[in-house]
């Protein structure tokens, strides 16, 4: 009995067209945009250009399934394919990068609307700096790189299948100070695209019996926790080969949620730079900061954001450098979290972070 059942249902499903096979609420997304790169470094002026870009996207509606979907106001979430050729530079190359996003609505109705959209993922750039052959590009040092784009973008609905959308984009590209040079690529520029939906949306649902609360969620109690996180990275220094110090850092947070959306927080950091190379062996350096913090909760996904202030040495009290910290948190059920972002001195990458915490 069960293998027939079975094989009713695999020639069944083998009728279904392909359009009836795609899970609610998918789309695809097409768009092209037009920019210009920053100089934002007296020694890039040789780089600047104006550019077409060129973006494709799979992406999902959130429509209430989970909590934390109404509680945004259903944001898009997807995957983002973006491509330039920097108007044929010979210098940068083609730039690839791969981006999961999120996009916020800020204001308007589900028909129309004002939406926002963070991506961050991976880059490639098929011409990084080199020393004999492509010495003129001193903004990227490696073909990989982290990306991040961000858009402001007005989202209108033609009908319950096809949306139109133009906005503001920019596009930033950075190895972290994994490998220098790394003064980073920074582009801002206009897009307009479309959105098709290969079957109708289902409609919006703000449940009124809320889901199971998971231990990573607020429940409505007044409580502080404590965050404790070790995470490390790779700095390179300078331009030279073997120069490049490993960074570990533990970071002591007192989190206080405020409701479901968001958490507050002080804590302590502590990071150890020491070389890599045997010639650095002196190198080393302990830094010690006390920073602010504040989170973004979305069900297991959790954005960080942390700015601080080195406070001492060991043998003296100063007011150092500022520091921030932006990363991103995966929650297990078990109070576990892993931890990736990047960390910055005064805005500049200090080193990209990979990390655990509890």
């Amino acid at each position: 009995m069960f293998i027939l059942f079975f094989g009713i249902s695999v020639h069944a499903f083998s009728q279904q067209s392909f359009i009836e096979r795609i899970p609610d609420n998918y789309y695809l997304e097409c768009r092209t945009g037009y920019g210009f790169l920053i100089p934002h470094h007296l020694e890039l002026h040789e780089l600047q250009t104006h550019f077409q870009s060129f973006e494709l996207s799979v992406g999902y509606l959130s429509y209430g399934k989970q909590k934390w979907e109404y509680v945004y106001d259903f944001p898009r979430v997807g995957l983002s394919l973006w491509h330039s050729n920097f108007h044929n530079s010979e210098i940068i190359g083609d730039a690839y990068a791969l981006h999961p996003y999120i996009c916020f609505p800020w204001y308007g109705t589900p028909a129309s609307r004002l939406t926002f959209r963070l991506g961050v993922g991976i880059g490639y750039l098929t011409k990084p700096y080199d020393p004999v052959t492509n010495y003129k590009n001193i903004a990227i040092g490696s073909h990989l790189n982290a990306a991040i784009n961000l858009k402001l973008e007005y989202q209108h609905k033609l009908t319950d299948r096809l949306v139109v959308n133009g906005g503001v984009d920019f596009q930033h590209f950075s190895n972290g100070s994994f490998k220098t040079p790394n003064f980073g690529l920074n582009s801002p520029s206009v897009s307009v695209g479309f959105m098709y939906h290969p079957i109708k949306p289902n409609r919006f649902d703000r449940r009124k019996v809320l889901p199971e609360l998971y231990m990573y969620e607020f429940d409505g109690k007044k409580f502080a926790y404590t965050a404790l996180t070790y995470y490390m990275g790779i700095k390179d220094q300078s331009f030279r080969n073997g120069d490049k110090l490993l960074a570990t850092a533990i970071s002591v947070e007192l989190v206080k949620p405020l409701n479901f959306k968001h958490n507050l927080g002080i804590g302590i950091d502590v990071a150890h730079y020491f070389p890599l190379s045997v010639d650095g062996k002196d190198q080393h350096l302990t830094k010690y900061g006390i920073c602010g913090a504040w989170h973004m909760k979305l069900w297991v996904v959790s954005f960080d954001f942390a700015m601080g202030v080195e406070v001492f040495k060991p043998d003296e009290i100063y007011l150092g450098s500022m520091y921030e910290r932006a990363a991103f948190k995966y929650h297990f059920d078990n109070g576990f979290y892993t931890y990736f972002g990047l960390k910055a001195l005064y805005g500049r990458a200090d080193f990209i972070m990979f990390g655990v915490g509890y």
